[in-house]
């Protein structure tokens, strides 16, 4: 039989929470005022998270709390102090991203359940396998996904899965995107997502722009709806349907949640008879659309997945405009489907910019009228000229906001328990009501009445219906009553009833809230103990993508070759040829991308087994570790673990890796802290790219070459170079790898050799990488060669040490264009 599954709502704020469950949520998430994803929604303080879980509890709805962010060791005393409050006032699960806190979790609150953060990009059954022995109960999947992996992984693991259906859909992997902290300062890891992918862009090859006609916003996604696909995701084995949209207004949380508990309750009710009806979609898309796509579930889309024209609420499509009447300010519209007063409208002008309006009074044949059906024509007050035939779009129905508002802005309650009332009254003896629920909560009061015989008008079942019933705002109805002593024709007074019914239902009330509390130990948080030895001498890293950088990394003194996972040349490592090359002293580790589904990680295992004598494998997320692990290599984590904290070290060593690449969003602050834990190597990346974002979409290929999900992209990648130029003019390197992903680059390089001293007053980091994936083998070789001259002095002056100016000026004739010394001097916000 299957499993209905959970409907999970967004809350961000009081009122959307009201919205939520009143319109039918089995469960919700939301946050603190720190260390949640959304930080710039309402949120919650402490008080009202404890009001919000009691009243979630009461109705029989489940309280998840979002701890989604990464946490740095300064911050992680907070967060224990907050995870105590939540622990403490029974939330049911917390949402994470940051391996720290996992750990933190599972020792100090082992029966606070984990759900594994989106943030967390987990993607392949192996990693999925891995993180379950961590404690956690329940996987929210990155969206990229098809419907055939996601069935996959839940064959595999059996884990519980949670699935965005519906809302806004992250271009990149969600917690591998530092687009907003590199280039705006607001990171994306830690809640402050500046949503630089909503921006316009322009496409760029050879200094011509492609695909001019498409629109201006190459990164801007539709909104996920998978309503359509609800039974195939039951089919699949998805536990929980998420909602994305923490930072919307109340009524769309309310019209959403509403249409989903309907979809989901008739599947189960008449699944012969599932379909998403007019009246549905239409309120999805009147609430709130980019336009819409099922996102990846069907396979890898190309154009269908983007909303180039505008990156905001594009309404519903209502009509053309027939004439404008300038000296009056009134535009005619010939409408095509239901426009009413009240309602809010969008006019694209053909010839520049759009015009927006309310429509305060709505005229047809110069009649007053309330609303506009298909084939009439209306006049209402617009003050911007448009033209004939400029598209009018309903960005907001009236009624539709009212009748959302009406489910949760007059403290009604809808959503109403079901109780069973036992009323004794037997002749001689104390009135007495017990009240049971669904879940076998079960309470029993008395009254000091004395039950008398009835001399006019005794008591009987539709007395105590009337009575009983009167439960006004309360979340219960009484769908039972058995009542034992009216044959003997008793007296019962309402007073009497009324108080019994509203002594029972709040000590009911109190019984469901306190059997969610949990008692608090008295304990403190312990970190590792600091690493208080300072790195005398550093080893160079390079990560290289090609045979040839490879072979010119060696030769120019590299000590560890990371040769990168993700191809961008398109061709394969030559490991003859490189290893010919390689000294003793040297290393040669093979990367394994930071995503990898299922079938590419058996291409990596196979290329393990083969005899290359690697020295290990840089893991870029943790689906590898467990098969390098067995097949006996040593092992690494890059930076795409996120390691922001010297707990998630910790983790990564239980993992039995011996060496993290720190996470690129931490400045020389943030390192004297998060390198603490000495059981750990730590690797930092000083020089070369900066990626901003890993994308399963591909721009080249769907602007430059015309993909869609029926259609290939002729593989235009090959073509040339390609930059995506923004409104500054600055223009940012896309790359596509073998598996056609597209990543997006910074347009400056990392360089923070001009404050190498730096890492001389740091503990525990011992080699430092150059990040040079995609780069030439040429630039390579140069690049390499000054950095081993200056690592070289560095180890021999220490404290002492400046770059050499001609090191500073090599760099600079390679790359005139400029660096950036990333975070290292302002950290992630």
């Amino acid at each position: 039989m299957l499993k209905k599954p959970e409907l999970l709502a967004p809350v961000g704020a009081y009122e959307n929470l009201i919205a939520a469950v009143q319109n039918g949520a089995d469960a919700v998430y939301f946050g603190g005022k720190f260390f949640n994803a959304r930080h710039f929604s309402e949120n919650f303080t402490d008080e009202e998270i404890v009001k919000a879980i009691d009243y979630c509890h009461l109705r029989g709805v489940k309280a998840y709390i979002t701890l989604n962010t990464l946490v740095t060791d300064y911050e992680l005393k907070e967060v224990f102090r907050f995870l105590q409050l939540i622990y403490k006032e029974g939330a049911d699960a917390v949402i994470v991203q940051d391996f720290g806190l996992v750990k933190v979790i599972k020792e100090y609150f082992p029966d606070l359940k984990i759900h594994a953060s989106t943030q967390m990009t987990l993607h392949n059954s192996e990693a999925i396998a891995l993180i379950k022995d961590l404690g956690i109960k329940r996987v929210v999947l990155a969206r990229e996904l098809a419907l055939s992996e996601i069935k996959e992984i839940k064959t595999k693991t059996g884990v519980e899965i949670e699935h965005f259906v519906h809302g806004a859909l992250c271009i990149s992997y969600s917690g591998q995107c530092l687009m907003s902290s590199i280039i705006g300062q607001r990171s994306g890891n830690r809640g402050k997502c500046a949503q630089p992918c909503r921006l316009p862009y322009k496409l760029i090859k050879e200094e011509k722009e492609i695909g001019e006609n498409l629109g201006e916003y190459l990164l801007s996604t539709r909104d996920i709806n998978l309503s359509a696909f609800l039974p195939d995701l039951i089919k699949a084995g998805v536990d929980s349907f998420k909602i994305e949209g923490r930072m919307k207004r109340p009524e769309y949380v309310a019209t959403v949640v509403k249409v989903y508990r309907e979809l989901i309750d008739l599947y189960f009710n008449d699944p012969l008879y599932f379909r998403v009806s007019e009246e549905q979609d239409r309120k999805l898309r009147e609430i709130f659309n980019r336009n819409f796509s099922t996102a990846y579930l069907l396979g890898k889309p190309g154009q269908e997945l983007m909303s180039y024209q505008r990156p905001n609420n594009r309404g519903v499509f209502v009509g053309r405009v027939v004439g404008y009447d300038e000296r009056r300010s009134i535009v005619r519209v010939k409408v095509e489907s239901l426009l009413e007063e009240g309602d809010g409208v969008e006019i694209w002008v053909k010839k520049g910019g759009r015009v927006g309006v309310e429509i305060g009074s709505l005229y047809r044949d110069k009649e007053k009228v309330k609303r506009a059906e298909k084939g009439d024509i209306v006049e209402f007050y617009l003050p911007e000229r448009v033209f004939p035939q400029d598209r009018v779009f309903k960005t907001s129905s009236r009624k539709l906001l009212e009748e959302a508002r009406e489910s949760f802005a007059r403290e009604r309650e809808i959503k109403k328990l079901p109780l069973k009332a036992e009323v004794i009254a037997h002749r001689g003896e104390p009135l007495r009501l017990i009240i049971t629920d669904e879940f076998g909560h079960r309470v029993e009061v008395a009254s000091e009445y004395v039950v008398e015989t009835a001399l006019k008008r005794p008591a009987n079942l539709e007395y105590l219906q009337e009575q009983l019933n009167r439960l006004g705002n309360t979340p219960f109805f009484i769908n039972e009553i058995v009542a034992k002593g009216l044959e003997e024709g008793v007296l019962l007074p309402a007073s009497e009833l009324n108080k019994l019914r509203r002594e029972a239902v709040e000590k009911l009330s109190a019984m469901i809230i306190n059997k969610y509390k949990r008692q608090i130990i008295s304990q403190k948080l312990l970190l590792p103990v600091s690493n208080k030895q300072k790195q005398n001498t550093f080893k160079l890293a390079v990560k290289v993508g090609s045979t040839e950088a490879a072979i010119n990394a060696l030769r120019a003194g590299a000590d560890i070759v990371h040769l990168a996972g993700e191809r961008f040349f398109k061709k394969p490592y030559n490991y003859a040829e490189i290893f010919s090359v390689k000294k003793d002293y040297q290393e040669i580790w093979l990367h394994v991308p930071r995503i990898t589904k299922d079938q590419e990680l058996e291409l990596f295992f196979e290329e393990m087994q083969k005899e290359h004598n690697f020295s290990g494998i840089l893991a870029g997320n943790p689906g590898i570790i467990s098969y390098a692990y067995k097949s006996g290599y040593r092992l690494a984590a890059d930076f795409s673990f996120n390691v922001f904290n010297s707990l998630t070290e910790v983790v990564l060593h239980g993992w039995s890796i011996e060496r993290a690449t720190l996470s690129l969003e931490l400045s020389f602050k943030m390192l004297k802290e998060t390198a603490r834990f000495a059981g750990l190597a730590k690797e930092a990346v000083v020089f070369g790219d900066l990626p901003l974002m890993v994308s399963e979409y591909c721009v080249i290929g769907a602007v430059a070459g015309g993909m869609t999900r029926e259609k290939g992209c002729g593989k235009v990648c090959y073509l040339g170079d390609y930059y995506l130029k923004d409104r500054l003019g600055v223009k940012f390197p896309v790359k596509t790898d073998q598996f056609c992903r597209m990543h997006l680059f910074n347009n400056k390089k990392l360089n923070i050799l001009k404050n190498l001293s730096e890492f001389t007053d740091l503990s525990g980091i011992e080699y430092l990488r150059l990040e040079l994936p995609a780069e030439d083998p040429d630039k390579v070789y140069k690049v390499v060669e000054v950095w081993r001259e200056e690592i070289n002095r560095l180890n021999f002056l220490g404290e002492k040490y400046e770059p050499e100016i001609t090191s500073l000026e090599t760099l600079k004739h390679l790359y005139p264009e400029g660096f950036t010394t990333g975070h290292y001097f302002r950290g992630a916000e």
